[in-house]
């Protein structure tokens, strides 16, 4: 089937919340991550970001921490980033501590090798 891309995804985090996520639903086609494409901003307290995948189950298949934030990030096979992906996945993005201000939006673009 090849390479996918699911929908961009923005997770809103307030200034006071310390989490964002987003859940993969019934349009994922069952298969591997490729890539994927985070932008952290920058956010008034300096915090740093950690990415996590989940089942369906929610045991976590990957995690990588020390984001920096007002950059944007490439997890691919460089970064370990080849991981099952199907409907139902939750992608956990996790703050070191609260961003401040008001907050921000974490994006993330998600590319996947689809199984055939």
């Amino acid at each position: 089937m090849g390479m996918k891309d699911y929908p961009v995804q923005t997770m809103a985090i307030g200034a006071a919340e310390t989490e964002g996520s987003f859940t993969t639903d019934h349009t994922i086609v069952w298969g591997k991550t490729h890539t994927m494409i985070v932008t952290i901003p920058n956010f008034t307290n300096a915090v740093t970001t950690t990415v996590s995948v989940q089942d369906l189950n929610d045991k976590v298949l990957y995690t990588i921490g020390g984001l920096l934030e007002n950059t944007t990030h490439i997890l691919n096979k460089d970064k370990v980033f080849e991981v099952p992906v199907g409907p139902n996945f939750d992608f956990v993005f996790t703050l070191s501590g609260v961003p401040g201000g008001t907050g921000g939006s974490i994006t993330a673009s998600l590319y996947y090798e689809a199984n055939r």
